[in-house]
């Protein structure tokens, strides 16, 4: 027994690994930070549902916000006067760009409503599971 015991520390195991014993299960720690946070997640990952659509709620209000002021941006700024159109028939050189800038709060206001309904159904499934008759 002393022999294994010295062979075990030199290898840098236990004597019962040694033997081919299956070692004990390893329980958490439950001081450990990470693994705290993951049974939070565990436990409460519905009520993430809320948050969500907080943020949903913001990325949409950035969306039609940013599309309001870019498009009354470019609605007075299309207004050239005929003569200095350098465009036919007069049209807008903006609108390529008019395109390329919308395209954030666009995307901003999509995002926002798929964070939303997601966020809306993590929210309806946590109501439900705390709701039980």
């Amino acid at each position: 027994m002393e022999n294994l015991q010295t062979l075990a520390g030199a290898l840098g195991t236990t004597v019962s690994r040694l033997l081919g014993e299956a070692p004990p299960p390893s329980r958490p720690d439950p001081q450990d930070p990470l693994d705290k946070g993951a049974r939070m997640v565990k436990k409460h990952w519905r009520k993430g549902g809320y948050v969500l659509m907080a943020y949903g709620a913001g990325a949409v209000a950035f969306g039609l916000v940013g599309r309001a002021m870019l498009g009354g941006f470019f609605r007075a700024s299309a207004q050239v006067p005929a003569g200095f159109s350098p465009l036919p028939e007069g049209g807008s050189p903006f609108g390529a760009m008019q395109s390329a800038m919308l395209l954030v709060p666009t995307v901003a206001l999509l995002a926002g409503v798929a964070m939303v309904a997601v966020g809306g159904y993590l929210a309806w499934k946590d109501w439900k599971l705390n709701h039980k008759k």
